[in-house]
């Protein structure tokens, strides 16, 4: 299964889909040219739909509630795919402090989303 990224893309939408690296397969034919939508989403719709659970979504929506103003300042969600969910932090201070407080970030993202749809986290430094 592959990676879907997903991050908040201001007043644009609430979803920033990246075909390239989404979709590489696709890519790898007509390399050095561009890939039309519909050619992802053909192949996309083939292989039997959407490569993450659609509703893990409303990770996006509802990080800040989940872990605070002062975290969500500093790190943000990138992707998830399985449980893991993938989290871009800005500088390597608050890299080592959320990876103290993993546990205590799943159980509060899964408590506001009303389902266990995040069962591990992982924190990047963010280039």
């Amino acid at each position: 299964m592959e990676t879907f990224l997903l991050q908040p893309a201001g007043a644009l939408s609430s979803l920033d889909l990246k075909p390239p690296d989404v979709y590489p397969e696709f890519m790898a034919e007509r390399k050095g040219s561009l890939t039309s939508l519909r050619e992802i989403l053909d192949g996309m719709f083939r292989s039997g739909g959407l490569p993450f659970e659609i509703e893990n979504a409303r990770i996006w929506q509802v990080w800040e509630e989940a872990v605070g103003a002062a975290v969500a300042r500093h790190a943000r969600p990138i992707w998830i795919k399985q449980g893991l969910l993938r989290v871009g932090v800005s500088d390597p201070i608050w890299l080592q402090e959320l990876s103290f407080q993993e546990a205590e970030i799943r159980e509060k993202l899964n408590r506001t989303l009303a389902k266990e749809a995040v069962k591990r986290v992982e924190f990047r430094l963010e280039k």
